[in-house]
């Protein structure tokens, strides 16, 4: 989910027998915008598609400014959310 903006919220229905709103299990997530990766230093895009990132920290060459800048991958994108 790196780079994207995502929404999350709860939905619900209207009761037939009170009227009353009330709660569906679980959440809906909708997906409303995808931002590309930038250097922290010059601002310019940067593709990690030539980089085989790692779990922890990545060192990373702008090849716009030529600066070195560390991207840190978290292993929980590896694990999903079922473990």
């Amino acid at each position: 989910m790196a780079g994207e903006l995502h929404i999350i919220g709860a939905s619900g229905f209207l009761a037939p027998h009170t009227g009353k709103e009330e709660m569906k299990k679980g959440f809906d997530e909708q997906m409303i915008q995808s931002f590309s990766h930038r250097c922290p230093y010059c601002d310019q895009p940067v593709s990690y598609d030539h980089v085989a990132l790692k779990e922890g920290e990545n060192s990373i060459q702008c090849p716009s400014c030529n600066r070195i800048f560390i991207k840190v991958v978290s292993d929980l994108l590896e694990k999903g959310e079922n473990e």
